[in-house]
């Protein structure tokens, strides 16, 4: 049977002892930063989770929009009383009544629509 190995033992001198406080420095720094980076990780999920179930939970919460009640289309969009029956001239835009519109015309105002000048104002009828 062999004998075993001896190992001799030298003592560290300065340059062997500070390229081994190096190397575990580095050592730690590396576990550290794994231990960061781990933990960032692990908070950037949880908050994601958390956005994520908060997003789910309202939208299924969330309540039908609430619009106005169905407008006749007959209606006019200034006075909300009378039925549309003119024409703007130099547009061709509908949607006011022929009061309405001569008095946005005499003030000097454009079309309500698109604010184009009026040059004149016409009535129109339905059948």
């Amino acid at each position: 049977m062999a004998a075993p190995r001896r190992v001799s033992w030298a003592p560290m001198t300065p340059t062997t002892r500070a390229s081994s406080r190096q190397m575990t420095s580095t050592t730690s720094a590396a576990t550290a930063q794994n231990q960061t980076s781990s933990s960032t990780a692990s908070s950037i999920s949880q908050r994601t989770s958390v956005s994520r179930r908060q997003m789910t939970s309202a939208t299924s919460k969330a309540k039908k929009p609430t619009t106005s009640p169905p407008r006749d289309s007959d209606d006019c969009t200034i006075c909300m009383e009378a039925t549309v029956n003119a024409v703007i001239i130099n547009c061709g835009h509908m949607g006011m009544c022929y009061e309405c519109a001569v008095k946005i015309k005499v003030s000097g105002k454009g079309c309500p629509i698109c604010r184009e000048p009026m040059k004149d104002v016409i009535k129109t009828f339905k059948r």
